[in-house]
């Protein structure tokens, strides 16, 4: 049996969980340098949604920015990145192995049902892609985790 694109998308046909790593990757949000931010993938074909993005503090850390830039698929130069979004990444500093640290989620943008009660996450066209970068370099890190499925 022949499959065809999900044309009306509600539900989505293949999940994805995009990672990175993310300790001087800094990139300004004007994107005046040549600091091009990490790119971590794109969206399916048909578009997909982004259910969540964490940042997970890998020990001791100076506070920064987390910055989220768009763009498309075929997209290469700096130019072509969009920033979409800013998160204040807080100082996290006397970590003791045991004692687990806290994840942050990212505020995204949120397409609603009829009554506003459900989140159905961030709906994005056909080969969006999205990158990461800090607003300051960190001692231990962060790890990003993106969550989401294509239609």
């Amino acid at each position: 049996m022949a499959t065809t694109p999900n044309t009306q998308p509600i539900y989505t046909k293949e999940p994805f969980i995009w990672t990175t790593r993310l300790t001087s990757q800094v990139t300004p949000r004007t994107l005046t340098t040549a600091s091009t931010p990490t790119y971590l993938d794109s969206v399916g074909g048909n578009g997909g949604v982004i259910w969540s993005i964490l940042a997970v503090p890998l020990g001791n850390n100076v506070a920064s920015t987390l910055r989220l830039f768009g763009r498309s698929q075929d997209a290469t130069a700096l130019t072509d990145y969009r920033l979409m979004a800013e998160m204040n990444l807080p100082l996290i500093e006397n970590t003791v192995a045991g004692i687990a640290l806290p994840s942050f989620e990212v505020p995204m943008p949120r397409i609603y049902t009829r009554d506003s009660s459900e989140s159905r996450g961030f709906v994005c066209p056909g080969g969006f892609g999205l990158a990461v970068a800090l607003g300051v370099e960190v001692a231990s890190g962060w790890d990003i985790i993106v969550t989401g499925g294509n239609y």
